[in-house]
């Protein structure tokens, strides 16, 4: 089952005001956040094809850069570029994968602790599905607000939500090739807003299987998070 991987590193970082200037070419123990994901991949043996979206050509240079030190041979990464919004550098990235790919991975460089066995789990789900995530069961209590003005003083009338029935969403997420295609046809047509995925075959009537993450998998997505990532890769 020939597959590939779609690295997302064009993200704007905006949350993460002036702490780094890109964080997936931020340096962990000598090794960027991008090459973490990367090398996970490589090491798995799951993917023949690994896309990587970028923002710009001077992230570009700079991501050639940082991997020419471990990776000399960049011929065997596509790049391309991402576009204004995720989803359509994830679409961007569709549009380069190799014909004979069956499978697709995609996934968020923001997360850099991913390993092997997940992504074995992933691709083993592609027998009997079409669709599957990483994904952990919420232990909070959420809340749902009210769609309509807050009250005064900042008070919110607030839905309550079953959270037996929440996950929270994670990537690596995989899909069969023509689903996910399927998918974003069906997204780009209807001009919907996306934020992950899974949603895009959501919206065509496809079930995702869920693959439960018992282990940390935090997203870089404001400054404090990059001490948990620094903790807990030690």
């Amino acid at each position: 089952m020939p597959s590939a991987v779609i690295l997302l590193a064009g993200g704007n970082g905006n949350r993460m005001g002036h702490c780094v200037e890109d964080k997936i070419l931020l340096k962990l123990n000598n090794k960027t956040v991008l090459e973490y994901s990367l090398d996970t991949f490589i090491h798995s043996q799951t993917v023949e094809q690994y896309i990587i979206v970028y923002k710009d050509e001077n992230q570009l240079l700079d991501i050639k850069r940082a991997l020419k030190i471990n990776h000399p041979n960049l011929e065997k990464f596509t790049f391309t570029p991402g576009g204004k919004e995720r989803q359509n550098s994830v679409y961007n990235g569709l549009s380069v994968i190799n014909e004979q790919i069956q499978h697709v991975f995609i996934h968020d460089c923001a997360r850099p602790l991913i390993d092997v066995e997940q992504l074995k789990l992933l691709q083993q789900s592609m027998v009997d599905h079409n669709a599957a995530t990483l994904a952990h069961k919420v232990t909070d209590t959420i809340k749902q607000i009210a769609e309509r003005p807050p009250l005064k003083n900042n008070a919110f009338a607030l839905k309550d939500l079953q959270r037996d029935l929440l996950w929270a969403i994670e990537t690596p997420q995989i899909f069969n090739k023509k689903t996910i295609l399927s998918g974003y046809d069906y997204v780009n047509k209807n001009n919907s807003i996306i934020t992950d995925d899974t949603s895009a075959v959501s919206a065509i009537g496809e079930e995702i299987f869920i693959i439960e993450n018992k282990k940390p998998n935090p997203k870089i997505t404001y400054p404090q998070d990059l001490d948990l990532i620094k903790f807990l890769n030690v």
